[in-house]
């Protein structure tokens, strides 16, 4: 408890339809909330799907490259594949870890802050990384 944590997800941090019925049908499933990596595996599929269709193709090389600019809706807000590296701006969500939760077995952030990607990831310019 007081200890500040910084997560690429947090299950109560994202008010959006996306996030509520990924964590209803993970916690309905698995009887706990979803961790980072649950979520990160989640989008990961939605987003070789997303530029599979946008390829028009299975075809590792057409993937990748429908993959720059790309943006999905994820459980944790709208993720961009970014023009020049194709970085997945995606962001933290920081927190204080609080008491535990008789309702979800973790412990709970409070305070806790959601960060937009872009407020965190440094640009392709300052990255000096090109594809």
């Amino acid at each position: 408890e007081g200890v500040w944590l910084g997560t690429r997800y947090w299950f109560d941090a994202h008010d959006n339809p996306v996030n509520q019925a990924f964590v209803k049908a993970y916690m309905e499933r698995y009887k706990t909330p979803p961790s980072y990596n649950a979520e990160g595996a989640y989008a990961a599929v939605y987003a070789f799907k997303a530029a599979m269709e946008k390829a028009g193709s299975t075809d590792p090389d057409k993937v990748a490259a429908a993959l720059s600019g790309l943006t999905i809706r994820a459980p944790n807000g709208e993720i961009t594949f970014r023009k020049g590296d194709n970085q997945a701006v995606v962001g933290p969500t920081w927190g204080r870890a609080a008491a535990m939760s008789a309702e979800h077995g973790i412990r709970m952030l409070k305070p806790m802050r959601a960060f937009k990607g872009e407020e965190v990831t440094p640009s392709v310019e300052e990255t000096g990384c090109k594809l």
